[in-house]
């Protein structure tokens, strides 16, 4: 955007789903309300290409997610790119990922097991199995990725079939 730019609305079609903002800012989309996630979107964001935060939220309008953008605070142009958290493999479905933030990826590996368990409950149902099955072998991860200014990542992948398998990682963030 260039100085004096007004508002911008990005719209993004889930069709024939059902999506659920959390009070994190993280949205869920659900082929209808009540059944398991098909995705999870990071809380909106925004900046400038001077690195500088952009005002923004979502908003839910049926099964369009809506990202409103204010203008940059210098005029600098803006980047922003919701952040669609699961694992696809041939155009399907096969995992989800959960990605806890620097300062939560500091706190579990300076806490422990117990504040993984928890931060991951505030995911939703979904999060919190992952997390609860997961948090066990994330914890020398998130020391690493806490020392390396990284992120840890709880990804879960598995079918209908077998149980699914969660392993952590770190990840830039």
């Amino acid at each position: 955007m260039s100085e004096g730019a007004e508002a911008l609305d990005l719209s993004f079609e889930f069709a024939d789903s059902f999506l659920e903002e959390l009070p994190s800012g993280h949205i869920l989309v659900r082929p209808s309300e009540g059944e398991e996630p098909t995705a999870y979107i990071d809380p909106a964001w925004a900046q400038d290409a001077d690195g500088n935060h952009v005002d923004t939220r979502f908003s839910i309008e049926g099964d369009t997610l809506v990202q409103h953008i204010a203008p940059s605070p210098v005029g600098a142009h803006v980047v922003s790119d919701p952040y669609i958290r699961d694992v696809r493999k041939n155009g399907r479905k096969i995992g989800q990922e959960l990605v806890f933030t620097r300062d939560e990826t500091s706190i579990i590996s300076l806490s422990g097991l117990p504040a993984c368990i928890r931060l991951a409950a505030k995911g939703g149902p979904v999060s919190t199995a992952i997390g609860t099955i997961g948090c066990g072998g994330a914890l020398l991860i998130a020391s690493h990725a806490n020392n390396t200014g990284r992120c840890l990542t709880l990804r879960a992948i598995g079918s209908p079939y077998a149980p699914n398998l969660i392993f952590p990682y770190a990840t830039s963030c």
